[in-house]
Parts: structure tokens; C-alpha cells; sequence
């Protein structure tokens, strides 16, 4: 039955649904780029730890690691983390990850020196750890 109700609806509702639709679409920006970031395996299970905690705790302000690492790079963008007095590990060994990010992110991302993106982020994700425990 809800097939032939379907049919029923008015093609010019359908078209005002749509447009509401679009207007709430575009005011989210769009996660049309893409960054491939290299960060310490250490780091990397620090990050899965500390989500699965969350999630454990009913706490889904994450759904994954790469929600994470967005707004870990948002918060940087803003000033907010600031990692002056952090050493990091001598570990060779690192974990590529990619996100998606919008083209603000990725704007400011190429804007940071290629030599210190990684240490940037790698201290951002441990004073980002650091602050929310």
C-alpha cells in the first residue's frame, strides 16, 4: 500500500522537499579532499584505546579514528591545542592513515611545512589525548 501512496504525493511537493533538503545539505561543508597522514603505531593504538573507551562509556562523539584526527587537525587550525612542551618517541615504525577532509582542512595542511606536518599532528593527538581524559 504505501507504494501507491507513494505515487499519490504531488510532484510539486516532492520538488520543495528536495530544495529543503539541499538547503540543510550545504550548509555542512562537503569532505571532498583527501589527506594521507603517517602517525606513530604508539599513537595510532592510543587513538583506538582511548575511542573504544568512549564508546564503552555510551560516549559516540567519535565513530572512528578518522573523526578523531579531523578534529584533532579543526582544533590545531583554530589555536586551540597547544603541544610546545612535548617530546616524541624515537619509534620507526608508523601507520598510514586516510581522511577526508574538507578544502579549508586541506588548504591549511599544505600550508604547513612538509618536514614538521607529522610532528605537528603527532603532538596534537597527544595533547588532544591529554586534555580530554
Amino acid at each position: 500500500m504505501e507504494l501507491l501512496a507513494a505515487k499519490k504525493i504531488n510532484i510539486a511537493e516532492q520538488v520543495t522537499h528536495s530544495k529543503v533538503a539541499n538547503k540543510k545539505n550545504k550548509d555542512i561543508p562537503k569532505k571532498d579532499c583527501v589527506l594521507a597522514l603517517r602517525i606513530d603505531t604508539l599513537l595510532y593504538n592510543t587513538l583506538h584505546n582511548y575511542l573504544s573507551a568512549m564508546h564503552l562509556v555510551s560516549d559516540y562523539t567519535f565513530s572512528s579514528i578518522s573523526d578523531i584526527l579531523r578534529h584533532v587537525l579543526l582544533q590545531v587550525e583554530n589555536g586551540e591545542l597547544q603541544s610546545k612542551g612535548i617530546t616524541l618517541s624515537n619509534n620507526k615504525t608508523y601507520i598510514e592513515i586516510t581522511i577526508r577532509v574538507n578544502d579549508n582542512q586541506k588548504k591549511f595542511w599544505s600550508s604547513l611545512p612538509n618536514r614538521l606536518k607529522r610532528s605537528i599532528m603527532e603532538k596534537a593527538i597527544i595533547e588532544f589525548t591529554h586534555k580530554n581524559k
